[in-house]
């Protein structure tokens, strides 16, 4: 099928031809766009759909063991790779618990799932271990999702919005998706009772709020 360039809202974009036939033709009576969605993006949309959906059908109960939401993530990962015609790794370049490459090998996404906020920031955190990765590849994105939420996301999400704000000066293009599982308050430590997921898109100078998955 072939292919041709358009400019829409100042990007260049590559279309089918009868995409941007129907483009240019309904830009003559109406404001019309092409809305961009980056593959991380996707990627991180469909991880949590799959994320809500296997949990409630593998367990049958929403109390759910800290080993099996670890569980259930490193096999969501998968499927949405699979999903996406994406490799994927495990335990790989910088020891991290996902990486999903296009077919040809490039890295466009590493992830870590981790128990709670305490091991993300700082030198030997999982923030900085994909902030390393994204330098080191310069064709990623992060992924971080965590499931045990101890303070407010408010204070949680300033303090990785500034880490990320300072380690990442000069790497404008990459992002930072960060899911965190909504639980119930009065949950115990050793299992949870998950009621949605919670996600945000942090980049230097800005942070995208998705609604809530529940």
């Amino acid at each position: 099928m072939e292919k041709e360039d358009l400019v829409v809202n100042d990007q260049k974009i590559t279309v089918t031809s009868e995409t941007a036939s129907i483009f240019k033709y309904c830009s003559t009576f109406a404001d019309t766009e092409i809305p961009i969605k980056y593959s991380t993006e996707i990627m991180v949309e469909i991880f949590n759909l799959y994320f809500m959906k296997d949990l409630y059908d593998i367990y049958s109960e929403k109390v759910v063991s800290r080993s099996n939401l670890t569980r259930t993530c490193a096999n969501v990962f998968f499927k949405t790779c699979q999903l996406l015609n994406c490799k994927c790794d495990f335990e790989s370049e910088n020891r991290h618990d996902g990486l999903m490459r296009e077919i040809d090998g490039r890295i466009v996404l590493c992830a870590e799932w981790e128990i709670d906020e305490s091991t993300i920031l700082g030198e030997k955190g999982e923030l900085n271990k994909l902030i390393e990765s994204i330098k080191k590849h310069k064709t990623c994105d992060a992924f971080l999702f965590t499931y045990n939420i101890k303070i407010p996301d408010e204070l949680l999400i300033k303090s990785i919005y500034d880490y990320w704000n300072a380690k990442m000066a000069g790497y404008e293009n990459y992002r930072l998706f960060f899911v965190t599982a909504i639980f119930e308050e009065s949950s115990p430590r050793s299992a949870k009772v998950l009621t949605g997921l919670r996600t945000f898109a942090v980049g230097c100078g800005f942070i995208d709020i998705w609604e809530d998955l529940i």
